[in-house]
């Protein structure tokens, strides 16, 4: 049996609801969703300058599930 999901902070949600490649018409693109959690590890630790630890701290997680949720989230914008 799998343990409950812990919920995770997000103090903020992002004021965009998405971005495309400029120079690319939208019929060309495919959607890539992300969560609100992995936007939230991107803007702590690359836009806030945050430590994975600080930042894990701050959503009131583990570390080793911030480093997860990041990853993800390079994969999806990358």
């Amino acid at each position: 049996m799998r343990r409950p999901q812990k919920s995770r902070k997000v103090c903020n949600l992002p004021k965009m609801q998405g971005f495309k490649l400029f120079g690319i018409a939208i019929c060309d693109t495919e959607k890539n969703i992300m969560q609100y959690d992995e936007y939230e590890t991107i803007k702590l630790v690359n836009y806030d300058n945050l430590s994975q630890d600080d930042a894990a701290e701050r959503m009131e997680i583990l570390r080793p599930t911030l480093t997860r949720i990041y990853n993800s989230a390079l994969f999806k914008i990358a």
